[in-house]
């Protein structure tokens, strides 16, 4: 297939380029994933002057015509960009990344161990009328696995939508175990094994959003606050927006510690 040279190169409105020091990515919003580009390709699909692919050739020379045309149809064959005439053009606005949302409180963590003597149910319900919709609980020490499915159950009295918990490692966490508790409780958004015997994630049925993985890193304190793998990045326009002019890590945050202690 030719690439038509004199048309307009689009790139999907969901189709965000990152810059990096080394390499780039395109972040397809959409699929929800992620697609690494040469940094050259990040500057070329940016550069505001470059409407076309013959605009890309005459700016670079005809002597890298070759690689300029393997970076378009790079773009093309992964879903990135289209063609249109300079008259449709009109008709393809940018992504607005305008973000606002109506909740005080969005998230919340909650830092638990075998001291810990604050009430979960009191922390649902006042969180719930915060309209805080996700909640992480980090466990630094063995929590039973029957326990942590008495907090699913007990979750479903309020408005929480996505729990996610870090949980030591034991016998109790199998694969049968976690993928019969992540099919009866939908609430459950991520789950996290830590200090296990090996790094991997369990493949869990179609149709079904969560994720499980297990990791070898010992988590033994909120110190341990940065576990930073390429399948954790959170790749939608909600993230994406809330990233122009906020920390999404902290931005509408609670947190509770081992000890009660709010911040």
């Amino acid at each position: 297939m030719s690439l038509p040279l004199n048309k307009t190169v689009i790139l999907f409105s969901t189709c965000i380029p990152v810059l990096g020091k080394k390499r780039s990515i395109v972040c397809d919003l959409e699929k929800h994933k992620f697609i690494f580009i040469p940094n050259q390709l990040y500057h070329i699909i940016t550069d505001e002057k470059i409407e076309t692919i013959n605009d890309a050739i005459n700016k670079y020379g005809k002597e890298h015509k070759k690689i300029l045309l393997e970076y378009f149809k790079f773009l093309l064959d992964n879903e990135l960009i289209y063609f249109c005439t300079e008259e449709e053009k009109q008709n393809f606005p940018s992504l607005n990344l305008l973000w606002q949302s109506p909740l005080l409180i969005s998230n919340a963590i909650i830092d638990y161990s075998n001291n810990s003597k604050y009430d979960f149910e009191n922390i649902f319900k006042q969180l719930s009328e915060l309209n805080c919709n996700t909640v992480q609980i980090r466990f630094y020490k063995v929590y039973s696995f029957i326990k942590i499915e008495q907090m699913l159950n007990l979750l479903r009295k309020y408005s929480i939508i996505n729990v996610e918990f870090i949980v030591p490692y034991s016998e109790d966490f199998n694969e049968d175990s976690i993928i019969t508790i992540i099919k009866k409780h939908s609430i459950l958004d991520k789950l996290i094994i830590h200090s296990a015997l090996e790094n991997k994630m369990v493949l869990l049925p179609d149709g079904i959003n969560a994720v499980c993985f297990f990791l070898k890193q010992q988590i033994t304190s909120s110190k341990h606050c940065g576990i930073i793998q390429p399948n954790h990045f959170s790749l939608n326009i909600e993230t994406l927006t809330e990233a122009q002019k906020y920390n999404t890590c902290l931005n509408r945050k609670i947190s509770i510690d081992v000890n009660g202690e709010i911040k």
